[in-house]
Formats: C-alpha cells, structure tokens, sequence
C-alpha cells in the first residue's frame, strides 16, 4: 500500500486514501477578458504603487532622522568625553 505525505501548515500528515484517489484533470475554462474590469485593475494597481512609493518615502525619512539622531547622541558623547579631559 502506497502512503501519500502532505505538509500542512508545517504538520506532515500521511495519508493512505489519497494514495489511491485518482488524479482528476480540470478542465481548461477560458474567459474573454472583460476591458473594464482590466482598467479596474490597472487603476488599482497605480493607486498602490502611489501608495507604496509614499510608504517608502516616509520609511526613508525616518531613516534619516534617526540617523540624525543617532549622529546627534555621537557627537554630545565625545564633546563630553573631551570636556571632562
């Protein structure tokens, strides 16, 4: 008897009925491609490249004031340091 293993959800379960299951073949469906819906999509698709390029924006921004901050908190430091020598 043939045993068949599936990973589910990081759990590997073995399963004997599916090694005899026949394999079915879906049938091909093709759709005609509705030109409204593909405008929808494409709409879509600009509003969230917008919306991620602001995303990156503000990340970047972030970045770089935390860097300045960073920077800031240096340089105290070793004024400080060369004061009290």
């Amino acid at each position: 008897m043939k045993l068949m293993l599936i990973v589910a959800l990081g759990c590997l379960i073995a399963s004997p009925a599916l090694a005899q299951a026949p394999i079915q073949n879906k049938p091909k469906v093709t759709v005609a491609p509705d030109k409204n819906k593909l405008d929808s999509q494409s709409d879509l698709s600009e509003e969230e490249q917008m919306r991620l390029q602001k995303l990156q924006d503000r990340r970047q921004k972030a970045q770089e004031t935390e860097s300045n901050v960073i920077k800031k908190q240096s340089d105290t430091n070793s004024t400080i340091i060369q004061n009290m020598k």
